[in-house]
């Protein structure tokens, strides 16, 4: 549902900004841009025609129309001088979310979030590690940016401190991509800047506080392990203290790096290894386990340390591996959006839920095939091509390098399927875009295409709205049956089917609210609807089995069984 209400938002601003803007003038490479975002958004929605699952191609289309509206807004309402402006604003989004997330490790007596850790690993407000530690990683990035191209004393100061609550989220989300995405985005960096050394004097320093502080909080056992959250408030509040002191130190030798200042620097930072958390003894490593670990879950058998340095892949090899059979199976067209699920459990080897790929890249190749992955491709191209262009300008060095991170961060995780995180990777290259515009010579648009652009949007919008209806009245079933009010189940499910046509999930939900009546035939019905539209969903068709009998029974079950064959 939250996809819809902001792709309504942000298609409102694109339709209020070609409405009441004098001139829309955009460059190059922002038309190429969104000329591929929007082809590959017409090519998702165009998948669910040869789909192995049209329910789930369309809400694959309801995602990518939400990229392609936010996408379009941006670019036709920020401008070259609001370039620093915006960057400076997700660098602050990026401090308050991994901030809270910090806090509730840091001060859980405080600050209580349920869900806020998966095991020992910080997830905050995202539910998934890794999301958060690429989160962190292009604020650090980000902040890196603001204190080698400032001029200003409070912004270098200011966004040097940040680092130190941003490389703390990172250690504590335990991350072994995000931190190999931090390494190639700094690469990046150092690629793209021609004033290397510059960057090098900025990095060493704050490198060198940041891994202070990961040192200072790699001594409490309460804080890494996370077993006792109340046992650890007492090392949180130390290590508050110390981040605050090295934050400070950061900040110093960033504003003013002069011997006098990093006296200063240095006695802060004498105070926070002073007042740091320590714990003693050994750490207990988790017992060994054999059993196949989902990506994101913390390695069986290992510390945090451990987890951090260990070669595992937690089963996306074979993830990879089903997405290339995919793709052999259709390589030109895909099997259609969002369908790698059913792939998954029809090929699978190991006994692990997934619903995606855990690479966008990969996952694109087979469910969208070779143009699906050369459209994608296309569209993430154009800020790299934006950067190069505009490669001396101020703070184009921090949003090139989170940019880059995104995009190698993509690769390994379904960062897609994230919306928080995949807007801020696309925030990023868009306002490479937008700094790269040629203002000498703009391309303005037309009164017949901005007509055309229009019509587009508000298209998309209508279709968005259906999609939300639809979605709110699937909610309210779900909720319903779960509270076990049938009535309210069948009223809700009937309203989605008739928003959503598409959906297989309301005609199931209206035949869950048909058994308790006793009604098998209208649920058998019902099912059968149900199965017709995603024929390749295993669970329809075991549905479809408990409530037929006979020769029917059978073919549904060894349907099932085909499809999920470790099921």
């Amino acid at each position: 549902m939250t996809w819809g209400w902001a792709a309504l938002g942000l298609l409102f601003v694109a339709v209020a900004a070609l409405i009441l803007q004098p001139t829309v003038a955009l460059g190059r490479l922002d038309l190429v841009f969104l000329g591929g975002l929007g082809a590959l958004t017409v090519w998702t929605g165009l998948s669910s025609l040869w789909s192995e699952s049209p329910p789930k191609s369309v809400l694959e289309l309801e995602r990518t129309i939400l990229y392609f509206g936010g996408s379009l807004a941006l670019l036709l309402v920020v401008r070259q001088r609001s370039f620093a402006a915006a960057l400076g604003g997700l660098l602050a989004a990026d401090v308050v979310l991994c901030g809270y997330a910090l806090a509730t490790r840091l001060v859980p007596d405080r600050v209580q979030r349920p869900g806020s850790s998966l095991g020992f690993r910080l997830v905050g407000v995202f539910g998934y590690p890794n999301a958060l530690g690429i989160v962190a990683v292009l604020g650090l990035l980000l902040a890196l940016g603001f204190a080698v191209d400032s001029q200003r004393v409070l912004v270098r100061a200011t966004t040097a401190a940040t680092t130190i609550p941003l490389v703390l989220t990172l250690y504590f989300s335990n991350s072994r991509g995000s931190w190999i995405c931090l390494a190639v985005g700094l690469a990046a960096a150092v690629a793209l800047t021609p004033s290397r050394t510059r960057i090098l004097r900025v990095f060493a320093p704050l490198a060198a506080v940041g891994a202070l502080a990961i040192w200072l909080a790699s001594r409490s056992h309460q804080l890494t392990l996370w077993r006792d959250p109340a046992a650890a408030a007492h090392d949180g509040h130390l290590l508050m203290a110390a981040s605050v002191s090295l934050a400070v130190a950061a900040a110093v030798i960033s504003a003013w790096p002069t011997r006098r200042i990093l006296v200063i620097a240095f006695a802060a930072v004498v105070l926070a290894a002073v007042v740091a958390p320590s714990s003693s003894g050994p750490v207990a490593a988790a017992p060994p386990s054999s059993a196949p670990v989902a990506p994101g879950s913390p390695a069986p058998g290992t510390t945090p340390t451990g987890r951090l340095f260990s070669t595992t892949s937690n089963s996306r090899t074979e993830l990879w591996r089903v997405a290339a059979v995919d793709f052999v199976h259709h390589p030109l067209a895909g099997s259609g959006a969002g369908t790698f699920v059913r792939e998954w459990y029809r090929q699978r080897t190991i006994k692990v839920d997934i619903q995606d790929a855990h690479s966008l890249y990969l996952e694109t190749l087979a469910e969208l095939g070779v143009v699906g992955l050369a459209l994608l491709l296309s569209v993430l191209a154009v800020p790299v091509v934006a950067a190069s262009r505009v490669r001396s300008r101020p703070y184009v060095v921090g949003a090139f390098s989170a940019y880059v991170a995104f995009a190698a961060h993509a690769a390994v995780d379904w960062d897609w399927e994230l919306p928080a995180v995949t807007f801020a990777g696309l925030f990023c290259g868009a306002l490479l875009i937008v700094v790269a515009r040629s203002e000498r010579v703009p391309l303005v648009i037309g009164r017949r295409w901005r007509f055309v652009l229009i019509a587009s949007v508000l298209a998309l919008g209508a279709f968005s709205f259906v999609g939300l209806v639809g979605n709110r009245a699937e909610a309210a079933a779900l909720g319903a049956a779960t509270r076990g009010d049938w009535r309210t189940t069948a009223i809700e499910a009937q309203r989605a089917g008739r928003w959503a046509p598409w959906s297989a999930e309301a005609l199931v939900l209206e035949a869950d609210a048909a058994g308790p009546r006793g009604d098998v035939s209208t649920a058998r019905s019902l099912l059968r609807r149900a199965v017709r539209k995603d024929a390749h969903d295993f669970r329809l068709w075991a549905r479809l089995a408990s409530v037929t009998t006979g020769e029917e029974r059978q073919a549904a079950l060894r349907r099932a069984a085909r499809l999920n064959p470790l099921g």
